[in-house]
């Protein structure tokens, strides 16, 4: 074989070393690391920098809290920190215990509102780490307190965290009988003007509501039912959602038979659904097939009235001797109009008394029945919190 069919070799330059040329050799073929390796490597440093930021949150000077609680923030909006950090040592009793201290000063009310922000993103992960965090003993005693803060925000990032911490269901009798919660929840509805806070505030009782072992509570609760009238009146939310989720909850609570005369002893809630059924029935035939923002909630709250304004009824004509002899209404064991049931008795199995609304209803308005709905919501909440980061 002949040396142009090999080619020709051509040796080192001679003004260059041998390490010279293996120096050149091993750049050319370093390896690099995996990308996914060096994040989860920055991911671990930021993790060991959790204790000293919540360290610096709790005893440090101004400026240094704020800026922890600031950091701490930020990690809980990445979803690859939140279960790191919520199974982190302390971390979940430390956040907790931040809200239930007294503001002393405006960087202790803005530590208050950061460790609220991360309750919230750690409230989207996982049903377990919610049952964790709404077991800590300073957290509900922390979201009463919050619920009363004389500041705006504070109250919607409070209001935003007990509707997320409602979510699961094994939270809501929990939640429930917390000294401060339902008072603190009423005061606002009474107190608040911004339509996001009544909102998320209004969730959660939709929630409470919809689990039958606390609707005999909840209907006796001082200055509930008047904060449900008013905002079934409510004319300041354009897409009618404070006024849906209000009916929302009145429907719930009928469905337990002994707050039906809970209820009806109020003079004007007949009236005041009645006309608010009207007004909606009369701005959906306008529509003219043309949707409109607010439609589901105004088909809604017209199907809720409706069948809220049957079941006071029966409850008003319990005396008419007809019924009372063919047993009907509300002598009957138990009232039932379309797929609509209410139980006999606060003992009563929920499940047969949570056949809320037939299919035609929208999701959002028939509260948390089952694992899947709690899992839904969820979902939703976590795509509304990652679009209101991105914008």
């Amino acid at each position: 074989m002949s040396a142009q069919q090999l080619g020709t070799i051509h040796p080192p330059s001679p003004h260059k070393s041998i390490w010279e040329v293996n120096l050149r050799y091993d750049k050319h073929n370093q390896a690099q690391p995996h990308p996914d390796l060096a994040r989860k490597k920055e991911d671990e440093k930021d993790i060991e920098k959790v204790p000293e930021l919540v360290h610096t949150m709790l005893y440090g000077k101004s400026r240094d809290r704020i800026h922890a609680a600031f950091s701490l923030l930020n990690l809980s909006q990445k979803k690859n920190f939140r279960k790191p950090l919520g199974m982190s040592q302390d971390f979940i009793e430390n956040i907790c215990a931040l809200l239930v201290i007294d503001q002393e000063s405006d960087a202790h009310r803005r530590c208050q509102q950061h460790a609220l922000g991360v309750l919230c993103n750690l409230l989207l992960e996982d049903p377990l780490l919610d049952t964790f965090i709404a077991n800590d003993e300073n957290c509900l005693p922390g979201l009463a307190k919050m619920l009363r803060s004389g500041d705006k925000v504070t109250q919607e990032l409070a209001a935003k965290t007990l509707d997320y911490l409602c979510v699961t269901p094994e939270n809501q009798t929990l939640v429930c009988n917390t000294d401060g919660i339902l008072s603190g929840l009423i005061s606002l509805l009474q107190n608040s003007k911004s339509t996001t806070t009544k909102n998320h505030g209004l969730q959660a009782l939709i929630y409470l509501s919809a689990n039958g072992k606390n609707r005999f509570l909840l209907a006796r609760e001082d200055g509930l039912l008047d904060e449900l009238e008013r905002g079934i009146t409510n004319t300041s939310d354009p897409t009618g959602g404070v006024t849906q989720k209000s009916v929302q909850v009145l429907y719930n609570l009928c469905l337990l038979k002994e707050n039906l005369p809970v209820i009806a002893k109020s003079k004007q809630i007949r009236q005041i659904l009645r006309e608010k059924q009207s007004e909606v029935k009369e701005r959906i035939n306008s529509a003219e097939d043309r949707p409109y923002e607010g439609l589901d909630n105004d088909a809604s709250t017209y199907k809720l009235t409706g069948i809220s304004l049957d079941f006071l009824f029966t409850y008003d004509s319990r005396l008419n001797s007809k019924i009372i002899l063919r047993g009907e209404g509300y002598n009957a064991s138990s009232i039932q109009i379309g797929k609509h049931a209410v139980s006999r008795s606060m003992i009563e199995d929920a499940a047969s008394a949570n056949r809320l609304l037939d299919e035609s209803m929208p999701k959002e308005a028939t509260g948390i029945s089952n694992e899947e709905e709690a899992h839904n919501r969820r979902r939703n909440a976590r795509m509304k919190s990652l679009q209101q980061h991105q914008e």
